[in-house]
């Protein structure tokens, strides 16, 4: 799920300490997401959570802009399966996904929220299965064996 839907599945939206907290539920039992303001904007650690409470996304935020790592989590909550760098709301460095039991599953790197440069693919035994090549002005892609 995008690190901010879970805004629009809440209930309710609540103010508090320049904290805008969302629910998942009328009765304000299930938090849906955390988003601290700093002049109305997000500024610092955004969070959504699932339904069952674990922790689904972590965002940093600067001014309203996703600036820092977008961390996506496994459905325990614990488990980091997705790394997003971002400089300026735009992602921007070398994205990392992986399997739920720990393999690299894909490198991908970014260049001002454009894909650039060699990404890569594993198997969850850790076999590169695909390397491609990308710039702004051609791609190329190689299948590993």
């Amino acid at each position: 799920m995008n690190p901010l839907a879970a805004l629009m599945l809440c209930a309710v939206l609540a103010a508090d300490d320049a904290v805008d907290r969302a629910w998942h539920d009328a009765a304000r039992t299930v938090l849906a997401s955390e988003i601290p303001l700093r002049d109305g904007r997000p500024h610092g650690l955004v969070r959504t959570f699932r339904a069952d409470g674990s922790l689904e996304s972590a965002c940093d935020f600067v001014a309203g802009r996703r600036h820092g790592r977008l961390r996506q989590y496994a459905a325990d909550g614990t488990t980091v399966v997705r790394v997003v760098p971002y400089a300026d709301d735009r992602e921007d460095g070398l994205e990392t996904r992986w399997f739920p039991g720990g393999a690299k599953h894909e490198e991908i790197p970014w260049r001002a929220g454009v894909r650039h440069g060699i990404a890569r693919t594993w198997t969850a035994a850790g076999v590169l299965v695909m390397a491609s090549w990308r710039w702004p002005s051609r791609s190329v892609r190689a299948v590993g064996q």
